[in-house]
Protein backbone atom coordinates (compact mmCIF):
# COMPACT_ATOMS: atom_id res chain seq x y z
CA UNK A 1 0.00 0.00 0.00
CA UNK A 2 1.13 3.51 -0.84
CA UNK A 3 -0.26 6.77 -2.18
CA UNK A 4 0.53 6.15 -5.86
CA UNK A 5 -1.49 9.04 -7.30
CA UNK A 6 -0.54 11.52 -4.53
CA UNK A 7 -4.08 12.37 -3.43
CA UNK A 8 -3.28 11.66 0.25
CA UNK A 9 -5.27 8.41 0.19
CA UNK A 10 -3.71 4.96 0.51
CA UNK A 11 -3.86 2.86 -2.66
CA UNK A 12 -3.41 -0.89 -3.03
CA UNK A 13 -1.18 -2.67 -5.55
CA UNK A 14 -1.61 -6.37 -6.35
CA UNK A 15 0.51 -8.79 -8.38
CA UNK A 16 -1.73 -11.29 -10.18
CA UNK A 17 -0.92 -14.47 -12.11
CA UNK A 18 -3.53 -15.64 -14.60
CA UNK A 19 -3.11 -19.39 -15.10
CA UNK A 20 -5.43 -19.48 -18.10
CA UNK A 21 -3.57 -16.83 -20.08
CA UNK A 22 -0.19 -17.67 -18.56
CA UNK A 23 0.34 -13.99 -17.99
CA UNK A 24 0.87 -11.90 -14.97
CA UNK A 25 -0.10 -8.35 -14.34
CA UNK A 26 0.18 -5.66 -11.73
CA UNK A 27 -2.98 -3.78 -10.84
CA UNK A 28 -3.57 -0.74 -8.65
CA UNK A 29 -6.78 0.01 -6.78
CA UNK A 30 -7.05 3.68 -5.85
CA UNK A 31 -8.28 4.47 -2.35
CA UNK A 32 -11.48 6.47 -2.09
CA UNK A 33 -10.86 7.76 1.43
CA UNK A 34 -14.03 6.02 2.66
CA UNK A 35 -12.53 2.60 3.37
CA UNK A 36 -13.09 1.30 -0.16
CA UNK A 37 -11.14 1.19 -3.40
CA UNK A 38 -11.87 2.00 -7.01
CA UNK A 39 -12.00 -0.65 -9.68
CA UNK A 40 -8.58 -2.23 -10.33
CA UNK A 41 -6.52 -0.67 -13.11
CA UNK A 42 -3.87 -2.68 -14.89
CA UNK A 43 -0.59 -0.79 -14.78
CA UNK A 44 1.65 -3.48 -16.32
CA UNK A 45 1.67 -6.92 -17.90
CA UNK A 46 4.74 -8.59 -16.58
CA UNK A 47 5.72 -11.02 -13.88
CA UNK A 48 2.62 -11.87 -11.93
CA UNK A 49 1.99 -13.76 -8.77
CA UNK A 50 5.28 -13.23 -7.01
CA UNK A 51 6.51 -10.62 -4.60
CA UNK A 52 5.55 -6.97 -4.87
CA UNK A 53 7.53 -4.23 -3.16
CA UNK A 54 6.98 -0.48 -2.91
CA UNK A 55 9.99 1.83 -2.90
CA UNK A 56 11.47 5.01 -4.32
CA UNK A 57 13.70 3.34 -6.90
CA UNK A 58 14.46 6.38 -9.05
CA UNK A 59 14.83 8.66 -5.99
CA UNK A 60 11.69 10.57 -6.97
CA UNK A 61 8.93 11.71 -4.64
CA UNK A 62 6.40 9.17 -5.89
CA UNK A 63 6.33 5.50 -4.82
CA UNK A 64 7.40 2.96 -7.45
CA UNK A 65 6.80 -0.81 -7.62
CA UNK A 66 9.06 -3.83 -8.07
CA UNK A 67 7.39 -7.12 -9.03
CA UNK A 68 8.64 -10.68 -9.44
CA UNK A 69 7.12 -13.79 -10.97
CA UNK A 70 6.08 -16.80 -8.91
CA UNK A 71 9.12 -18.73 -10.13
CA UNK A 72 11.46 -15.79 -9.49
CA UNK A 73 12.71 -15.85 -13.08
CA UNK A 74 11.13 -12.51 -14.06
CA UNK A 75 11.56 -9.16 -12.42
CA UNK A 76 10.16 -5.72 -13.32
CA UNK A 77 10.53 -2.25 -11.85
CA UNK A 78 7.56 0.01 -12.51
CA UNK A 79 8.42 3.69 -12.22
CA UNK A 80 5.54 5.90 -11.09
CA UNK A 81 4.83 8.51 -13.77
CA UNK A 82 1.64 10.05 -12.39
CA UNK A 83 1.31 13.77 -13.07
CA UNK A 84 0.44 14.87 -9.55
Amino acid sequence: MADFNRDRRRDLAVNIFNEFGRRGEVRVLLGTGRGTFSRARRVARCCGGGALEVGYFNLGRKPDLAATSTSGTRFSVLINRTRR
